[in-house]
């Protein structure tokens, strides 16, 4: 009897064991895992609680397809809507943005502001205003004055014709005191433009005075510097005759002949101009 129960224990024991073995083993899928029970190991054939893993796969963002994944601030997305703005530079909040980078060939960019820039002074343009007359639109006493020095050197130089007219209008001044400088500026400008249709492209007018115009005629002797004078003066007495009754012009005229010196002309112009002032109905002796 002992023999047999000591065989019996044996055989007992020894299918124990096998049950005890076989159960360290588990079936999954096609295939057996070793997965020792109660040691907590994360190797491959090891399952953690379902609950667990979906805890730890939200606060990582792995496991959920839709979960956006999770990366540092300033870490571009390659996929996303990053990936559009990957040549674009990125700054992380708080940080103060790198500086603009400078060409060395162009050097840094101008500074702008809101307040238009001054034009740049052009001495060209100021020169071309100082010869014109603001008020008849002729010529500048500037601009007469070198239109005289060179026509005498070209008289001087050529010996050709060249006959200077001036003219004056008398009784502006009691206009200005009775009806105001504006009309007499009106009055001014009418006489200018009268000239200006009157002149060839080669002529030369200019407003001298207040009241004085300076004409001169190259290529021009004084008979047909008279035609001049005389044509001129009949549309001036026209337009005055109708506007401003009380007021009159004056013309002289003068050529500087072989000398060629047109300030000597310009004076027997003036005392010419005297002479035909003192005989107009209105007209007074210039001083």
């Amino acid at each position: 009897m002992a023999a047999e129960n000591v065989a019996f224990v044996m055989v007992a024991g020894f299918g124990v064991g096998l049950l005890t073995l076989f159960g360290m083993f588990r079936r999954r899928g096609n295939q057996f895992a070793w997965a020792p029970t109660g040691t907590g190991s994360t190797d491959r054939g090891y399952v953690p609680d379902p609950d667990i893993a979906r805890r730890i796969a939200a606060l990582l963002g792995d496991g959920d397809d839709d979960a956006p994944a999770r990366r540092l601030p300033d870490q571009a997305d390659p996929t996303g809507d990053d990936a559009a703005d990957a040549g674009a530079p990125t700054t992380v909040a708080g940080t103060r943005p790198a500086p603009a980078r400078i060409d060395p060939e162009t050097g840094p960019p101008a500074e702008t502001s809101g307040e238009e820039s001054e034009p740049a002074f052009d001495p060209a343009a100021m020169l071309q205003e100082l010869l014109v007359d603001p008020v008849s639109g002729l010529g500048s006493r500037l601009a007469w004055d070198r239109w005289i020095a060179d026509e005498s050197a070209r008289v001087r130089r050529y010996r050709r014709p060249t006959t200077l007219v001036v003219a004056e209008v008398s009784g502006l001044d009691a206009v200005a005191a009775f009806l105001g400088a504006d009309v007499a500026v009106q009055i001014v400008a009418a006489i200018a433009d009268i000239l200006r249709a009157n002149v060839r492209s080669s002529d030369h007018a200019a407003l001298v005075g207040p009241a004085r115009f300076a004409v001169l005629l190259p290529e021009t002797d004084e008979v047909r510097a008279v035609n001049f004078v005389e044509r001129v003066r009949a549309s001036c007495d026209r337009w005055l005759g109708a506007n401003a009754s009380t007021v009159s012009i004056g013309f002289g005229w003068a050529s500087p002949g072989a000398t060629g010196d047109l300030a000597a002309a310009e004076a027997v112009a003036d005392r010419r101009l005297a002479v035909d002032l003192s005989d107009a109905p209105t007209g007074t002796m210039r001083s």
